[in-house]
């Protein structure tokens, strides 16, 4: 068999699961053509697959090297045309020689995007933050490679550089909300939940039945204090639920509570103090409704459940 058929019976073992065929085949593929990148991604695939993870990893840099290997023979064979036709290349010629340069900074970083996974699963964020990055520079198609960057930057408490990174590209991917999810979270990180709340709104257009979109809204809407926006959002997303959320009842009680309607908020919390019957807090505020509410047995209540 060639290298590439080869390869090819490596890619179905993959798929199919049998992860050390798959390294196997890989590796004779490797072995008959070293400076091939793809067949070194394949095979730490599947060695991520198998949670072999610092073998996975050393793939992975191989493909990168292997990369750079092919990125370099391209640029001496170029120069080499160059230098003899005494001219540089031009036309259909450079373009391609571009095309096949594309074509290679394509597979690495697809190599530099492995990398971000393996380290990311080892908590090594700040390096996963940055291959992801060098993924998407090197090939700015694929959203994973932006998205995985982003998160990573958002988990280093990075808001800022998400926004650079994530709102040159927005146009080009208008029917995704998932790039404006990512400039929400970075509001909502900068403190600024009135751009986060109206991100989440842009977002929920997109994808209105998405149950974890519409969780950070409310979230968002809460500490932006739109308290209307909030208790609608609470409203039509609280019937997907089969059991009660205490965290949601008690963000509504609290908008009724600071919107003056005392009398609903102590319905919402009595609900939330027989759901969540630990919860400090909560008999607190329950506490603090009651003595607006001038009931003071029910406030007695509070306080003996507080000692």
């Amino acid at each position: 068999f060639s290298a590439g058929a080869t390869f090819q019976q490596a890619r179905q073992e993959l798929i199919a699961g049998r992860f050390d065929r798959a390294i196997a085949s890989a590796e004779r593929a490797i072995a008959a053509q070293p400076d091939m990148p793809e067949y070194r991604i394949l095979k730490g695939r599947a060695m991520l697959e198998s949670d072999r993870l610092e073998q996975a990893e050393e793939s992975f840099i191989d493909a990168v090297e292997a990369a750079g290997r092919s990125l370099a023979l391209i640029d001496a064979s170029v120069a080499a045309r160059e230098e003899a036709d005494g001219r540089a290349l031009e036309g259909i010629a450079r373009e391609r020689i571009d095309l096949q340069k594309r074509s290679v900074r394509r597979i690495e970083a697809e190599a530099w995007y492995y990398l971000g996974i393996v380290r990311q699963q080892w908590n090594r964020i700040a390096e996963a933050a940055d291959d992801y990055r060098t993924a998407h520079r090197l090939d700015p198609q694929p959203i994973e490679y932006l998205i995985a960057a982003a998160e990573m930057l958002l988990d280093l408490g990075r808001p800022e550089e998400v926004d650079v990174l994530v709102e040159p590209v927005l146009d080009r991917h208008q029917g995704d909300p998932s790039l404006v999810v990512l400039l929400a979270r970075a509001a909502m990180i900068r403190d600024e939940p009135v751009v986060a709340a109206a991100r989440y709104a842009e977002a929920r257009l997109l994808r209105p039945d998405d149950a974890l979109l519409t969780e950070e809204y409310i979230r968002a809407t809460f500490e932006a204090e739109l308290y209307e926006d909030c208790l609608d959002a609470i409203r039509t997303h609280a019937a997907s639920y089969e059991q009660v959320r205490p965290d949601l009842l008690r963000i509504e009680a609290r908008c009724h509570a600071t919107l003056g309607r005392p009398v609903r908020a102590d319905a919402i919390y009595r609900e939330l103090v027989r759901v969540a019957p630990g919860d400090a807090d909560a008999w607190v505020e329950y506490g603090a409704i009651a003595w607006e509410l001038g009931d003071f047995s029910r406030l007695d209540l509070c306080g003996v459940r507080l000692q």
